[in-house]
């Protein structure tokens, strides 16, 4: 099973999230290219076409998640001072990105904010910060399309990116790790 989360996630999967009876299925090269540009829930994979998906009652919505301490945890191998480095490293850096993200975008300067904007997708992914990744990755994918979408979208976008984080950073304050 933690093959095929190797496969499909890019790493091996913590959780005992998708179901025994699905851990021999074969999925199809587009699936799992539009699961892994998160176009397309996990659970979605093994479902029958023309049938509506059904999330296992075990799977956690990791994109809901404000913030996955626990398996952060793990991640950072439970070192104290390793996780108290990467949260606080994190609060210090991430607001400045933010604000520069929102520079870029009044700019209008798409090419950079992809990569600003991919950048904190991956710094939340490595603190397992869920929402906010989500929400990165979304104003990510408006950057590349250039197609003279409204601007008064990404910066609707932006506004939730801010709000992620603050909830994100009251959630790591809290937290007792820093």
């Amino acid at each position: 099973m933690n093959r095929i989360c190797q496969f499909l996630l890019g790493y091996a999967c913590p959780l005992p999230c998708f179901a025994q009876e699905n851990a021999h299925q074969e999925f199809s090269v587009a699936a799992v290219v539009a699961f892994r540009k998160g176009r397309v829930p996990f659970f979605s994979l093994g479902a029958k076409e023309g049938q509506a998906a059904q999330r296992p009652a075990n799977l956690i919505d990791k994109d809901a998640l404000v913030w996955n301490p626990e398996t952060m945890q793990t991640a950072l191998l439970n070192s104290e001072e390793l996780i108290q480095n990467v949260l606080n490293r994190f609060l210090q850096n991430v607001p400045a990105m933010l604000d520069e993200m929102n520079q870029l975008l009044k700019a209008g300067d798409r090419e950079g904010l992809v990569q600003k904007a991919h950048t904190l997708k991956g710094v939340a992914s490595n603190i397992q910060a869920g929402e906010l990744r989500q929400k990165a990755s979304w104003l990510a994918e408006w950057a590349l399309r250039e197609n003279g979408d409204s601007d008064s979208q990404a910066g609707e976008w932006m506004s939730q990116l801010r709000k992620a984080y603050q909830a994100l950073e009251d959630a790591i304050r809290g937290s007792g790790l820093i």
